[in-house]
């Protein structure tokens, strides 16, 4: 029968498809990083810890300490194992064809046996290697060691050189392992081991680690809870200073490093699985529209001895046979989405790197594709099959109560689809606002042709200093002088996309009786040609110029929103600020200008920031900015010589462009506004496509009812209205159904949004407009149509 109505079949097909393809293509992607176990012995055994803190009157996650984790060892029993880990280290390795700049771990010795990593070459660490008269020892990651070495088998025992410190190869990790739980970079080439110096292990409350724990095969995570906060409890008796308000907290490690992507998948999920829904209710009306016409049929079927259970049985065979048809053709599409959506999935999702069509999703397709089958045919073959002989020979047939009801089913499908689509539509929108948002911040600097190049020195502040101020001076001269660089400049940390430095501060106040009031504000570290380079001027006082230097006095440079927070009432400029450098001796610094706010990061709101200058608190890590001419990552091969030349073994760790940085923002939006928009766009051509096979069809039925109107007198405006009032009623219902459902849903995007609400009433008007606008066009051609009914052809149609 699918055979002998080719056309039908096809669009079947096509349309359950593109539903299918979809949800295969996005619960692959569901699957590796929400569904698939770690590549771990045992995964479901592993745990990780979390320390909150309370501080500025909300609880945040800090790492751990040594101390912390050495009496969590000791006294907790509920574990069969307890490592851990420092993620996100910088080493300088040298002695190469050109110096690089590497992200690493360090580790606990007992870190790779705790997880069940098998080394591919030599062999991980031992307790030995931990201890400080120890020789420094390190382990490559299986890309490493073939991008360096190779892939040579003799690499173990070989030496290389890490921040100035030869470290000896003990071995290479499995290709197989892949770092998902850190809270760094997922590309870490170098590990080392951790070194358990006498004042590290003995410090207490936050530091840098993260701990990671096997569960022991008799206990749950909710016991592992109960007793570390009573070994939290504990601590904070023991040591009041440093772990006073610190809660812990045990997390599955699964849960742990999927847990921020959970939201966005869920909400891919929801949106896709719409569409699918918009497909079967599509394929519904095709097999409702073909139904009607076998009317007939089935009713002589039913009088020959057919039972209704026969007639729903061979219909829905037919149902599932264009599903699984469907099925096997969406598997294909979204093999190939699939394949064209990985290389733009942002890098802050989970996992990425493990998307595959797996056996598990092959079952997901069948599954998908029986259901929908089932879904999709379930109610033309209840309605079909459902006939009355005497009612279906009458020469009314079509006005009949079973035709009565099938019209009802085909107009709520259509409504269905329409509500369904409106909220796509609207998920988009507001996808599209948000990003539109970030396009339109204003960074408060010119970002155009700025290259920006991250180096870090080696050395102390107290021994090197002075050499690390003679090499940034040396460096921008250097570059000034290049073919095609404008201008050089130094920052630290770079704008737009890096955390800011906090410090805290207090203002001399000249008034006798006012106590101290202390504040945590973000700073950055600039040179002197800093403000000139990216176009900002000061707005009250001066910028640092050749007066500023080592031997003068400190100065800073405040923003605007700093002056209006703390100097709301009075002029900034000449005031002096006393900060407190932790262990060091506070330090006085005068305000010297006021410059316009700028951005310290695209995703934050504005806040109040100082600058120093670099002359005065050096620093070993600076980011270089160069204007340039031509495109700026044409220098990037001569800003690296230029560093060479002044030390050979100086490596650079990133290379970039402010309009990268941009970019780079953008992603994840880019990233759900092209699936967003791809699913709300087929939902449309196939609400679309549904709207007006249903008009288009029901003009087909009144045919003979048209041309009896228009002989009685009837105007074709008065046709027109008539059919298009028909279409109208139902996009209207639709759309309205679809508001209400997106005012209730919508909330759950909010992590996806930025500057715009889940109820932007903007983005609602201009979809509902939209989806209108649409739909009455596709009511537009067949009420056109009906209008040019023959009335003597109409009074003899049957």
């Amino acid at each position: 029968m699918l055979l002998n109505n080719p056309g039908f079949t096809i669009v079947a097909v096509l349309t359950l498809a593109l539903g299918i393809g979809a949800n295969t293509a996005i619960f692959s992607i569901v699957n590796a990083v929400l569904l698939r176990p770690l590549s771990f012995r045992d995964p479901d055994r592993l745990v990780t810890f979390l320390e909150l803190r309370r501080q500025e009157a909300r609880m945040q996650t800090v790492m751990v300490s040594l101390g912390d984790f050495n009496e969590w060892k000791n006294q907790c029993q509920s574990f069969d194992g307890m490592a851990v880990l420092w993620s996100s280290l910088s080493f300088q390795v040298t002695g190469g064809p050109f110096p690089e700049e590497l992200f690493g771990n360090r580790v606990s010795s007992n870190f790779f046996d705790l997880l069940g990593v098998t080394p591919r070459v030599g062999r991980t660490f031992l307790p030995e290697d931990e201890h400080p008269d120890s020789p420094p020892v390190a382990i490559l990651s299986h890309g490493y060691w073939v991008e360096r070495y190779g892939a040579d088998p003799n690499v173990v025992g070989q030496e290389i050189a890490l921040n100035g410190n030869i470290h000896t190869i003990l071995g290479v990790l499995p290709a197989t392992f892949r770092e998902t739980f850190g809270t760094g970079p997922r590309n870490s080439r170098i590990w080392i081991p951790v070194v358990a110096h006498s004042e590290e292990t003995l410090r207490h409350g936050p530091g840098g680690y993260q701990v990671i724990a096997r569960l022991k095969k008799d206990r749950t995570v909710e016991q592992a809870q109960a007793v570390m906060a009573s070994v939290a409890g504990r601590l904070t008796q023991a040591y009041p200073e440093s772990n006073a308000g610190i809660a812990v907290i045990v997390r599955p490690l699964h849960e742990h490093v999927t847990g921020a992507a959970r939201p966005s998948m869920f909400i891919l999920m929801g949106a896709v699985g719409f569409l699918l829904l918009i497909a079967c209710a599509n394929v519904s009306s095709l097999l409702l529209a073909k139904g009607i016409h076998r009317q007939k049929e089935m009713a002589i079927r039913s009088a020959l001895g057919a039972g209704r259970w026969l007639l729903i049985r061979e219909l829905l065979v037919q149902s599932l046979c264009l599903s699984l048809l469907g099925g096997a053709l969406g598997l294909l599409m979204g093999r190939w989405v699939v394949d064209m959506t990985v290389p733009f999935i942002p890098s802050s999702l989970p996992r990425a790197d493990q998307i595959a069509l797996d056996g598990r999703v092959l079952i997901f397709a069948l599954l998908v594709s029986m259901t929908t089958g089932l879904l999709s045919g379930v109610s033309p073959a209840l309605q079909l099959s459902s006939v009355d002989l005497n009612q279906v020979l009458k020469a009314a047939a079509r006005q009949a109560t079973t035709g009565r009801r099938i019209r009802f089913l085909r107009n709520s499908l259509i409504v269905l689809q329409m509500a369904l689509t409106l909220m796509l539509l609207v998920g988009t929108g507001l996808v599209t606002r948000s990003l539109l948002h970030f396009y339109l911040i204003d960074p408060g600097f010119d970002t155009r042709n700025l290259l920006a190049v991250s180096v870090h020195l080696q050395g102390s502040r107290d021994k090197d200093a002075v050499q690390w101020n003679l090499f940034w001076t040396q460096l921008t001269e250097r570059l000034s002088g290049l073919p095609g660089v404008l201008g050089t400049a130094l920052v630290h940390p770079l704008p737009l996309s890096s955390s800011p430095f906090k410090r805290e501060f207090r203002i001399e106040r000249p008034l006798t009786g006012v106590p101290d009031q202390k504040w945590l504000v973000s700073y950055g570290i600039v040179n002197r040609d800093y403000f000139r380079l990216v176009g900002i001027r000061p707005l009250r006082g001066r910028l640092f110029d050749d007066g500023d230097g080592v031997n003068s006095a400190q100065v800073i440079i405040v923003n605007e929103s700093f002056a209006r927070r703390y100097f709301p009432d009075r002029e900034p400029l000449g005031k002096r600020l006393t900060f407190d450098h932790g262990t060091k001796t506070e330090s006085v610094a005068m305000i010297v200008g006021v410059v316009p706010d700028s951005r310290i990061r695209l995703d934050r709101e504005l806040e109040p920031h100082f600058y120093e200058l670099n002359l005065q608190h050096p620093s070993r890590s600076m980011y270089l900015l160069a204007r340039t001419a031509p495109k700026p990552l044409t220098l990037a091969g001569a800003v690296r010589n230029a560093v060479w030349s002044l030390n050979k073994n100086q490596p650079i760790s990133w290379v970039t462009t402010m309009d990268q940085i941009w970019a780079e923002y953008t992603v994840g939006f880019r990233f759900y506004l092209a699936l967003f928009g791809s699913f709300a766009l087929v939902a449309l051509v196939l609400a679309t496509a549904g709207t007006y096979g249903l008009v288009s069809h029901t003009v087909g039925q009144r045919t003979r009812e048209i041309g009896i109107r228009v002989a009685l007198g009837a105007e074709r405006r008065d046709i027109f209205k008539l059919v298009l009032r028909q279409g109208l009623v139902l996009v209207l219902t639709g759309v309205s159904i679809g508001l209400l459902g997106a005012l209730s849903l919508m909330r759950l995007i909010s992590s996806l949004l930025f500057g715009v609400t889940a109820t932007d009433a903007i983005t609602y008007a201009i979809v509902s407009a939209l989806l209108a606008a649409v739909a009455l066009l596709a009511c537009y051609i067949p009420a056109r149509r009906a209008t040019k009914v023959d009335p003597m052809v109409a009074l003899r149609y049957e």
